[in-house]
């Protein structure tokens, strides 16, 4: 019976250090989205703002 349970403990381990590092991967991916989506903002507030000028300068 212990090396049954030794296995099983393996099993558990194998399934922490997965689950851990599933989870630190959706948290990677998270942060990136957040940066990628913060520089899109920026990027379309700074072609408005340029829009912007750009029409005050022709009236």
């Amino acid at each position: 019976m212990i090396p049954h349970f030794q296995k099983k403990k393996n099993s558990d381990a194998s399934e922490h250090i997965y689950s851990t590092s599933f989870t630190d991967a959706a948290t990677l991916l998270k942060e990136n989205m957040q940066t990628v989506g913060l520089e899109i903002n920026r990027t379309i507030a700074s072609e408005v703002l340029i829009q912007k000028n750009s029409k005050m300068v022709i009236q």
